[in-house]
């Protein structure tokens, strides 16, 4: 058999395509697939844009000034269930997605999957820019489902990267995308962040991230492969 010689830079460093490939895999888990694990931040702000007010009698829709020179509204039981219904529907959807988007993968390989995941994620993020609970009640259940369902695909759809790195550091490969998608808990609280403190509209910061699904649809069907990526050969000293 032959024996492939390497120097200890080469074993300890990955070509720079690896590299710039799980920068990327990283930046899309983080920047989409577990985002509607945020939405408990993005609770408070439909209250206060009056989502679902509709639905509470007239004494329990009132406001409040807070110190911040910002208005609150109280929310009322009916509209505190309809919001958690959408995150229920959202979480539930999220294990369902997983069964039937790992077969797309097998399938059909990594750049269909993720085509397909984020352009699912933007259509919900799409409904969510969109969404006014007078015109369209169900526009808020409908998006975060939509989400839930294909978001963590993206994970998936990604996790092959590892695979383009030497057996020692397979493992790391791995650990950087799943602490990706932890990360993108976060993303829902950067929206209400920049909501109560920089003045943004949210349905501006959400369509901006629909905007970002869009782009990313587009960068998978370019940059990731058919058939996913066959683990390197290890090293043999």
């Amino acid at each position: 058999a032959r024996i492939h010689m390497t120097s200890k830079s080469q074993a300890m460093a990955p070509a720079p395509p690896s590299a710039l490939l799980l920068v990327l895999a990283m930046f899309q888990t983080a920047s989409t697939a577990g985002i509607i694990y945020g939405w408990p931040a993005l609770v408070r702000v439909f209250i206060n844009e009056g989502q679902y007010s509709e639905l509470c009698n007239e004494d329990q829709n009132v406001t409040r000034h807070t110190g911040h020179a910002t208005t609150e509204r109280n929310g009322c039981p009916l509209q505190i269930v309809e919001l958690n219904w959408a995150f229920t529907l959202a979480c539930a959807a999220s294990f369902v997605g997983q069964y039937p988007m790992g077969l797309v993968f097998d399938r059909f390989g990594p750049r269909v999957c993720l085509v397909l995941a984020f352009a699912g994620c933007t259509v919900g993020l799409t409904l969510l820019s969109l969404f006014d609970s007078r015109t369209f009640p169900a526009g808020l259940s409908a998006g975060l489902t939509f989400a839930g369902f294909f978001g963590p695909a993206i994970q998936m759809g990604n996790l092959h990267v590892t695979n383009l790195f030497a057996a020692r550091n397979r493992n790391k490969a791995a650990s950087c995308i799943t602490s990706s998608f932890s990360v993108s808990f976060f993303v829902f609280q950067a929206v209400k962040l920049l909501h109560d403190h920089a003045a943004f509209r949210l349905q501006t910061l959400l369509t901006a991230l629909a905007v970002m699904a869009g782009v990313n649809t587009v960068v998978s069907l370019l940059v990731w492969p058919g058939a996913a990526f066959r683990p390197a050969a290890d090293d043999v000293d």
